[in-house]
């Protein structure tokens, strides 16, 4: 009797342990589109040669989602953008080493300055970036860049009265998109 009982905790505990077929997890909502992409078309860069990354967001639901605002916003030298969301985003790259991040202290000053408002729709929205401007490949390899960033919803928690600031709680989704750069040597 106390054979068969361990027999079926094994059996149980070998069921448990195989591998499921699942489809893969979506990260983010289903009717929101993210992608992160180089904007050659490759993802073979020599050392020290300048790569532009491209992120296009669009959405299959028309007034659900707000177009980014403050996405790879380069400073304007003066004045602060009054966004309805500002778009947070971050990148991480992956190894630790064999790139060095050169960003330096932006500084800007100014006014306040109104930035139109838009929805996401199935028509692309795309934001370029120069990632190299940020970071320096130092050694050839694979470098896993993952793109972070927050998409506002167009409901009542992201609406302000004009001139003011947006609630202190907006509601938003948080995405991340990854892509593989292969650095080679020069020749």
């Amino acid at each position: 009797m106390q054979f068969r009982f361990v027999q079926h905790l094994f059996a149980a505990a070998l069921f448990a342990c195989l591998p499921t077929v699942q489809k893969p997890r979506l990260n983010g909502p289903s009717d929101l589109q993210v992608q992160l992409r180089s904007t050659s078309g490759s993802n073979r860069f020599k050392v020290g040669e300048p790569i532009e990354l491209e992120a296009i967001f669009s959405s299959k639901a028309p007034g659900r989602y707000l177009e980014p605002c403050g996405l790879f916003g380069k400073p304007t030298g003066f004045g602060f953008p009054l966004c309805r969301f500002f778009t947070r985003w971050s990148f991480t790259i992956k190894p630790d080493n064999g790139w060095t991040d050169i960003r330096g202290v932006e500084i800007s000053g100014g006014p306040n300055f109104e930035v139109p408002i838009h929805d996401l729709s199935s028509n692309p929205a795309s934001y370029s970036y120069i990632l190299t401007d940020a970071y320096r490949f130092d050694q050839p390899g694979e470098y896993q860049v993952t793109l972070k960033v927050t998409v506002g919803l167009d409901d009542e928690s992201t609406r302000r009265p004009r001139g003011a600031n947006p609630g202190p709680n907006p509601h938003f989704v948080t995405l991340t998109r990854d892509i593989v750069l292969q650095i080679v040597a020069k020749p």
